[in-house]
């Protein structure tokens, strides 16, 4: 960010962990001060902000039902927050009257069209969020905005052998991935598992290179890493649990360069460990 290298931050979920203690959003604003005071500093809701299992939702900011269908394993990881303290912390942009807050919206930045959503809310078709999403991807101008992401906490895979948390991201593939492949999503980004991914392009959980769509897991920034066993899946470029972030250089129109830099305090501090390009299809 000071060297002006870096033109914007995307954060999707899991934001600061205070899980309603307000003391360590206050600490975490401060670390982040110095970068969000000079970049656009993009949210989405993480279950560590959002979930919760007991009450009926009176105190949601978002105003909607408690998702909980049958392949769903939300908690009560907020530690009650319920989203109140990052509702009141950020303000999202709003281009369409569907879009709801930090919790689902989408925005345009160069020649970047993102789209932001909740993987804590309802996403099920006839559900505002979807009808939010279906409404955002059909909007996108891709003669202006040839680059389409969609961002997500949860990711829709994943190839950690967590049970519950794979048994979510396959609920989601079942109610939106088509959606996404219909309108040719070029990346999805989401965090949640604490360590990084970086997939080959996937439909239909296998690998497919003319059908599908970049996933990519970066929740390996800050948090615990997680120690888990693996499911074997075709469709794994990359996979490691060391602390870093995700850097997207998007050269083109046609061409979008994708780094993992390992932070964490070593000799390798800094270092890409794992780069790729992003070519759109023929």
């Amino acid at each position: 960010v000071n060297d002006h290298s870096v033109r914007r931050i995307d954060h999707f979920g899991d934001i600061s962990y205070a899980r309603g203690v307000s003391g360590t959003w206050d600490a975490w604003f401060d670390l982040i001060e110095p970068y969000a005071s000079q970049v656009p500093y993009m949210v989405t809701i993480g279950n560590h902000e959002y979930d919760y299992a007991e009450g009926n939702g009176d105190n949601d900011p978002s105003g909607e039902e408690r998702f909980a269908p049958s392949w769903w394993n939300g908690g009560s990881d907020s530690g009650g927050e319920c989203s109140v303290p990052m509702f009141n912390r950020f303000t999202m942009p709003s281009s369409s009257a569907l879009s709801n807050s930090i919790y689902w919206y989408d925005f345009a930045y160069a020649n970047v069209h993102t789209i932001m959503l909740s993987s804590e809310h309802n996403c099920t078709s006839g559900s505002p969020q979807y009808a939010f999403l279906e409404d955002a991807l059909s909007r996108v101008d891709r003669s202006r905005t040839p680059w389409l992401l969609v961002e997500l906490h949860r990711p829709m895979y994943n190839n950690e052998k967590y049970k519950s948390d794979y048994d979510v991201a396959v609920g989601m593939q079942g109610e939106f991935e088509e959606l996404l492949v219909k309108y040719d999503v070029d990346l999805v980004l989401a965090g949640h598992y604490h360590s990084y991914l970086r997939t080959k392009r996937i439909y239909k959980d296998t690998a497919d290179e003319e059908n599908g769509i970049y996933h990519f897991t970066i929740g390996s920034a800050g948090a615990s890493l997680d120690i888990v066993d693996l499911y074997p899946k075709d469709w794994v470029e990359n996979f490691t649990m060391e602390f870093g972030i995700g850097k997207i250089t998007v050269m083109n129109s046609t061409h979008m360069h994708w780094e993992y830099i390992e932070n964490k305090e070593d000799d390798n501090h800094g270092m890409v460990t794992d780069e790729t390009w992003i070519v759109k299809k023929a």
